[in-house]
């Protein structure tokens, strides 16, 4: 990362908050998947619940990214 003028550090908080949004959106998925079909519930109301999440840690990595680092 050196190399191509990135702080090393920097690029592992990057990395850290995209792979801890991949890894927090995995058992929603599936757990709004699960109440789908249990309760029937349509999924377009289940996904509706979870894009709140979703949009905050997006917002929350795009800051990270955009703002550089003191």
């Amino acid at each position: 990362m050196k190399s191509l003028g990135i702080d090393p550090v920097f690029f592992g908080v990057i990395m850290v908050v995209n792979l801890s949004m991949g890894s927090r959106l995995a058992p929603v998925r599936r757990h709004a998947l699960r109440l789908h079909g249990h309760r029937e519930e349509p999924l377009d109301r289940v996904c509706r619940a979870v894009w709140p999440l979703f949009f905050t840690m997006v917002a929350i990595l795009l800051l990270i990214t955009s703002v550089p680092p003191w």
